[in-house]
């Protein structure tokens, strides 16, 4: 089950719904918004990086038998196919953050009293939303519109030109409001940051562990009664597989380039300086709250904290 679970995680969560979801978003930018409009200038630093780690991925990971179909539970002729038809079925819009707890029914403290994900995730989405609409985006219609005649599609790592995910928006094909391009910004720069950061990075590092969670299993789970070491050891990756995942693994976990909310350009008196200081003000109380609970829990929760969490999917 923990197989599963791991493989689920890597090559649809992970993989699927971060790289894959950015990628389109960044080739439309590129291809359509004027590198001097605000809001190419507002998702450059969201972006950086995010063509080259795609690009060693084919060429590195993603390969007949290298890492990943080495570690997985599927080979890449039948994980190819089932990451496609999930990335096509994905909804952008229902997957914003307020909508997704809400679908799940945890958005209320009496159905969920204790959320972590809820607590910080929903925090940090407000704010940032807040820091679009309040100054740093003021960015015409026709600068959304653009992105979505995109296509939201070309080149990719799935074979070639693919289509994006649905529902890009409240109305598909248009931006009907400026609170709708905010919504569509808020859920791009979301998905390069701090989604990325969540199931990408685990600082706890049982992800790199074979034993304890494996990304494949070698045969089928023990079934019945009076199972022996051997039997469980026999389902485990061997030796080989299993440092290869914990090298891979703790590799893709530990490279944190930049930091949530940090920008180089000097923003002292830029219309957006102002908006910017809030946002990152609200990002400090975060990890100050992330911080302050974390001394009272048995195991701490660091996915959603602003100081591990990079602008951009690099890695």
């Amino acid at each position: 089950m923990l197989a599963a679970h791991n493989t689920y995680h890597e090559v649809l969560t992970h993989l699927g719904f971060t790289h894959l979801l950015s990628e389109p978003v960044l080739l439309a930018a590129v291809r359509n918004l004027a590198a001097t409009t605000r809001s190419r200038w507002l998702l450059r630093r969201h972006f950086e990086g995010t063509f080259s780690i795609n690009k060693l991925a084919v060429e590195l990971l993603i390969q007949p038998g290298k890492a990943v179909e080495y570690l997985i539970g599927s080979d890449l002729r039948t994980t190819y196919p089932w990451l496609a038809e999930h990335r096509t079925r994905y909804s952008f819009r229902d997957n914003y953050l307020p909508t997704r707890i809400a679908r799940s029914g945890t958005a209320s403290f009496a159905a969920l009293p204790v959320s972590r994900r809820r607590h910080a995730g929903v925090a940090g989405h407000r704010g940032l939303g807040e820091r679009l609409r309040d100054g740093l985006l003021r960015v015409r219609r026709r600068g959304g519109r653009r992105l979505r005649a995109a296509g939201m599609g070309g080149g990719g790592l799935v074979g070639g030109r693919r289509p994006g995910p649905r529902n890009f928006g409240a109305t598909p094909g248009q931006i009907a409001s400026q609170q709708d391009l905010v919504d569509i910004l808020t859920m791009v720069i979301w998905t390069a940051g701090p989604q990325h950061a969540a199931v990408n990075f685990n600082p706890e590092g049982p992800h790199v562990v074979p034993a304890g969670q494996p990304l494949g299993g070698l045969h089928p789970e023990p079934t019945g009664k009076d199972h022996t070491e051997a039997d469980w050891l026999a389902n485990l990756p061997p030796l080989d597989v299993a440092v290869q995942q914990f090298c891979v693994m703790n590799f893709l976990g530990s490279i944190h380039t930049h930091r949530a909310g940090r920008l180089r350009e000097r923003l002292q008196g830029h219309r957006v300086a102002k908006a910017h200081k809030q946002f990152t003000g609200q990002l400090t109380s975060i990890e100050d709250t992330i911080r302050t609970s974390n001394r009272h829990r048995p195991l701490p929760y660091h996915y959603l904290q602003p100081s591990l969490i990079p602008n951009s999917t690099n890695i």
